[in-house]
């Protein structure tokens, strides 16, 4: 039975490859598609700042 450092570990490492791909991925398809990958970024950026505003509380 494997104990709980083990299964954090690879927890973490699971996480770490899965960000590691998604890097991948995102540097292929912005070099690919420029325009659809910065809109999608402009995107994520403003719903990630009007999250952060929402919460706060400021209108």
């Amino acid at each position: 039975m494997p104990n709980n450092q083990d299964q954090n570990n690879r927890q973490t490492q699971l996480i770490y490859g899965l960000l590691g791909f998604l890097f991948l991925l995102t540097a292929l398809v912005t070099t690919h598609y420029f325009r659809v990958s910065m809109m999608a970024l402009v995107t994520f950026v403003l719903a990630y700042l009007s999250k952060g505003i929402r919460r706060r509380g400021i209108h």
